[in-house]
């Protein structure tokens, strides 16, 4: 599990999660700069993570996540192929759907970047 997802600096076990998290994934923020009629919807109960604390997170992520490189992905796709169980009790697709989604999420806004 990538610890950036599933995983937190404190973990308070009287509550269901840690974190829930929703976030628009779907690239179109840029047309809305230019002669936008709709106003910004923001939610009332947003709420911004200070610098600190993802700058500490960020480190935290580094320190547990596997090296990089071709043996470990290697090893994590056989593993992924041994063990294509779901994803927690109540989310009903296989961690292989789940792990493609994200590779392909990746790809395509890795072009993105490079058509700005």
């Amino acid at each position: 599990r990538c610890p950036a997802c599933f995983s937190g600096l404190v973990h308070d076990p009287t509550q269901l999660v840690d974190v829930e998290v929703c976030a628009d994934a779907c690239f179109t923020q840029k047309r809305r700069r230019k002669g936008a009629r709709d106003p910004p919807r923001i939610h009332p109960n947003s709420v911004f993570v200070q610098e600190a604390t993802a700058d500490q997170m960020g480190a935290h992520v580094d320190e547990v996540r596997p090296a990089r490189g071709r043996s470990a992905k290697k090893a994590r796709t056989q593993a992924e192929k041994e063990d294509d169980s779901y994803e927690g009790a109540s989310l009903k697709v296989p961690r292989s759907v789940l792990n493609e989604c994200e590779t392909s999420f990746k790809a395509t806004d890795e072009k993105r970047e490079k058509a700005s």
